[in-house]
């Protein structure tokens, strides 16, 4: 493994903990949501019950549209199947959703606006 992609691994691991935290608060604010971590490829990194509110296909594909979106609207909102899906990119790498039925949505978007700014710098890589 070079040091490129031990750094990134590192990277992303401390994403995952960082968010991991950050959602305790917002699962105790909102009560039952779900919540997830995505990488720019769609992979499922991390999940706290989002599986449960929404199929895997409506979560990837919102995940794809918040990655190809305009990044005029940073928390992007969609409904499906009677549930709220929040999507925002956090960085060129993660993707953060939240998932309920009708959360509270200025809660969601405050929550979505600062868990950017709770990130570690992201390394810088050669490519």
């Amino acid at each position: 493994m070079n040091n490129v992609t031990a750094t990134m691994d590192s990277y992303r691991q401390t994403v995952a903990q960082v968010v991991s935290q950050a959602a305790i608060h917002l699962h105790n604010a909102l009560g039952p949501i779900g919540t997830a971590l995505y990488d720019q490829h769609g992979a499922l990194i991390l999940n706290n019950n989002a599986l449960r509110y929404a199929s895997d296909n409506d979560l990837t594909r919102l995940v794809f549209d918040c990655l190809t979106g305009s990044k005029t609207a940073p928390i992007l909102c969609r409904t499906a199947d009677d549930v709220t899906l929040y999507a925002t990119q956090l960085d060129s790498h993660h993707v953060f959703v939240v998932v309920g039925e009708a959360p509270d949505q200025a809660t969601v978007d405050s929550f979505l606006s600062n868990l950017p700014r709770m990130l570690p710098p992201m390394p810088a890589t050669d490519d």
